[in-house]
């Protein structure tokens, strides 16, 4: 029978307990702030940061006016292409209402979403540990992971979803398995690739705690109440929805991307995953099967978006699923010495230490991140997209662009054509460009913003041969700014209304 702890040692622990979460704070609190700072400018930035973003604010313009976001026959302008569900889009849309065309209200969901991710993940943790420092580690490591704290500036999709999915999670993993799945239902509607990872982790957590019988009927529920709205919105888009989400996304793959990306992966959060590996481990040999199930399906599942990444046109936004349980695995390590190593000894609370100070060296390593992020980028094209954002303002008509498509719905101007995506579905014989090329032949087009950086053929990336063909016969350029040629029709072309 162990021998009871004079009061003094209780003191001496609780002090311990606590001065174990300072230290966790006090590192975290440099590289967090930092975020922070950097996504309130993002917030302010009054241009675009990503190529993404313009899509996006284009959707919420056109659910304003009420147009088709998943139109089926693309080969009628607009050629664009709506990647994601239509939460995102719809909740921009109701803040636009108010604030006008602006990237600030999908900065501040991504944002929001983040930090709902890092609060609902740290309860997780704490659910799962019984540790305050396991929650406080979880979303100190999600919210510093370079991948998330670079990504979450942009006006994307993916922190809201992500925030969600996190959240249903831990009213799950507390017993309210309705409001749980009804939250990760939305998160689906966010960002369709959320189906998978959350809803059969929590199927796993279910099953090893007993509880699937409580939460088979949730469960039953949600999973109708998403095949009718998925069935409903295929119906209302007259089956657009499934080609925009799914069709359009199955661009050609490069295992060497997949490769490198995650190479990356596992040299900047080498001690998360560390430590997540430990964390399962532990709790095998413990028996805590809840912990194994629920950590072990976490982390698995997430790798399937994350091998994604070698899809042309994927970015860091597809390791999200797995910095995320890499955050949960660190945190839950965490927790397991400083719950679990009990002080029957003194001394042996000091294991307590180990995986806090290769957290706080882990974090230390992210404040020591220098690479520039899309802010930085974007105030080092500032001077020049200021001048293309005026060229937008003083031209009527059409426009094309590509890096900088997100100027058009900015000044209230349509985007007629998506150039990345539009590309790909021509190259997987999915969009035929011939009648757009002659519409480029005609001087359909107003103005063209052709990004040319030196370092990289975007256009080559991004357009067809035909395409730049076409460009390079029948428009000249009249300037460059911010790597961008701005290009005009020839003064013998007349200037079409709308493209064919």
């Amino acid at each position: 029978m162990p021998v009871p702890l004079s009061h003094s040692t209780t003191e001496r622990h609780g002090l311990r307990h606590y001065l174990l979460a300072l230290v966790i704070a006090a590192v975290g609190a440099f590289t967090v702030g930092p975020w922070l700072v950097r996504s309130v400018t993002a917030i302010g930035t009054p241009f675009p940061l990503d190529y993404g973003e313009g899509p996006l604010l284009d959707q919420a313009r056109r659910l304003l006016d009420g147009q088709p976001l998943y139109p089926p026959d693309l080969t009628v302008p607009p050629h664009v292409v709506a990647n994601y569900p239509p939460l995102y889009p719809a909740l921009t849309a109701a803040v636009t209402l108010f604030t006008g065309p602006s990237y600030a209200p999908g900065r501040l969901f991504s944002l929001i979403g983040v930090l709902l991710a890092a609060a609902s993940l740290g309860a997780v943790a704490r659910r799962l540990t019984g540790s305050f420092t396991a929650g406080l580690t979880t979303a100190l490591i999600l919210v510093t992971a370079p991948y998330v704290a670079s990504w979450s500036l942009l006006a994307r999709v993916d922190g809201l979803a992500l925030g969600l999915s996190s959240l249903g999670l831990a009213l799950a993993l507390h017993g309210r398995w309705r409001a749980g799945l009804l939250v990760v239902l939305a998160a689906v509607f966010t960002r369709q690739t959320a189906i998978l990872v959350v809803p059969l982790s929590v199927f796993a957590w279910a099953s090893a705690t007993g509880s699937l019988r409580d939460a088979w009927r949730p469960f039953t529920l949600v999973a109708a109440v998403g095949v009718a709205l998925g069935a409903l919105f295929l119906a209302m888009t007259h089956g657009g929805a499934w080609f925009h989400l799914v069709t359009a996304n199955v661009n050609a793959f490069d295992w060497a991307v997949t490769a490198a990306v995650l190479s990356d992966l596992a040299t900047q959060l080498a001690l998360p995953i560390t430590l997540t590996v430990a964390a399962v481990a532990t709790a095998a040999r413990r028996r805590d099967w809840p912990v194994v199930s629920l950590l072990g399906a976490i982390t698995l599942l997430s790798l399937i978006p994350a091998v994604s990444v070698g899809k042309v046109g994927a970015n860091v936004n597809y390791l999200f699923d797995t910095v995320a349980a890499l955050a949960l695995g660190t945190g839950v390590a965490v927790g397991q010495w400083d719950a679990a190593v009990a002080p029957t000894k003194v001394a042996a609370s000091r294991l307590r230490w180990i995986p806090a100070l290769a957290v706080c060296g882990h974090l230390a390593l992210m404040a020591r991140d220098d690479a520039p992020t899309s802010v930085d980028l974007a105030q080092s094209r500032e001077a020049g997209v200021t001048v293309l954002r005026n060229e937008v303002k003083a031209t009527p008509g059409l426009i094309l662009a590509d890096e900088d498509l997100g100027l058009l719905p900015l000044e209230g101007r349509p985007i007629v054509y998506q150039p990345f995506e539009m590309t790909q579905l021509a190259r997987s014989g999915h969009f035929d460009t011939a009648p757009l090329a002659a519409a480029i032949e005609r001087g359909a087009f107003s103005l063209v913003l052709l990004y040319a950086p030196r370092e990289w053929d975007a256009p080559g990336a991004r357009w067809t041969p035909d395409l730049l063909a076409a460009l390079s016969k029948h428009y000249v350029p009249t300037g460059r700014h911010a790597d961008t040629w701005v290009l005009r029709p020839l003064p013998s072309k007349a200037l079409a209304a709308t493209p064919e």
